[in-house]
Formats: C-alpha cells, sequence, structure tokens
C-alpha cells in the first residue's frame, strides 16, 4: 500500500476528506493516481504531502523505500504467482480455459 493511502486509511479519511482538511490544493483523481501506483510526484508536490503528513517526500516519490510498501507488494507478487499455478493446473486438468 502506498504511504500516502496508508496515512490517509489511518486517519479514517477519503481521499476527498483528506484534500479539503489539509488543503494541499491537488485533485481528488490524481491523488487517487498517486494512492493506486499509477501517477509519480513530482519533487515540490511530494514536499507539500510531505509538510502536510510528515512523510518523507522520498518515500512518496518512490514508495518502495518505505518498508512496510515493499512487505505489502512482496505478498501481493506471492498471492499473484500462487493464484497463476492454480490456474494452470486447472487448465492441464481441463477444468479451466
Amino acid at each position: 500500500m502506498h504511504p500516502l493511502r496508508r496515512f490517509v486509511h489511518s486517519k479514517k479519511l477519503t481521499i476527498q476528506e483528506f484534500i479539503d482538511q489539509y488543503q494541499i490544493g491537488l485533485s481528488r483523481s490524481f491523488l487517487v493516481m498517486v494512492c493506486c501506483g499509477t501517477a509519480n510526484l513530482a519533487k515540490g508536490t511530494a514536499e507539500k504531502i510531505s509538510r502536510a503528513t510528515g512523510i518523507p517526500p522520498e518515500v512518496l516519490m518512490f514508495p518502495e523505500l518505505d518498508k512496510e510498501f515493499a512487505r505489502h507488494k512482496k505478498e501481493k507478487e506471492q498471492e499473484k504467482a500462487k493464484g497463476a499455478k492454480g490456474c494452470k493446473r486447472l487448465q492441464n486438468k481441463g477444468i479451466a480455459s
């Protein structure tokens, strides 16, 4: 989970509530993309969010530097690999297409 997403969840806020409460001047859609990993933060934007959240700007820009993010990503990849193995077994038995 992206560190910003984890922060927002820990405060029990929606992305819109986070934007309204912390007044960081970014759009909801952009922050959703950042939290999902489909958009990256520029240095200035990361610094702005860092001042509001206390999350280091480097971690916001490169979430893989965060130990929790790295652990979560590894678990997701392992789950995905297990699922793929299960599908291949079913395909070999002629159960799945």
